[in-house]
Parts: C-alpha cells; structure tokens; sequence
C-alpha cells in the first residue's frame, strides 16, 4: 500500500510538472504571437506611410 501511495505521489509530482511546462509553453506562444501581430501592424503601416509619401510628393 505505501508503494502505491509513493508511486501516485511520483505521477501526481510528474503530471503539475508537465502542466507547468505546458503553460510555460502556451505562454511563450500567446507571446510570440502577440509579436507578430505588432510587427505585421507596425509594417502595415510603414508602408502605409510610404504610400502617403509618394502621393504627396507625385
């Protein structure tokens, strides 16, 4: 019985630290894509920008 505990204790000890490594994970994605969101934004509008430029310099 006590190995039972000791072996439920390791899968127990083993599975929060998969799930802190999946929200490790899940969070370094949300961040990633959180950055490509705001580097396409922010060339979208550069290009935008360029696009002005060119009509009022034309």
């Amino acid at each position: 019985m006590n190995k039972n505990l000791e072996q439920n204790n390791e899968r127990n000890q083993w599975r929060s630290k998969q799930e802190e490594s999946d929200n490790k994970i899940e969070a370094i994605r949300e961040q990633m894509q959180d950055f490509s969101q705001n580097q396409a934004k922010e060339t979208n509008q550069r290009k935008r920008r360029k696009k002005k430029k060119k009509r009022q310099s034309d």
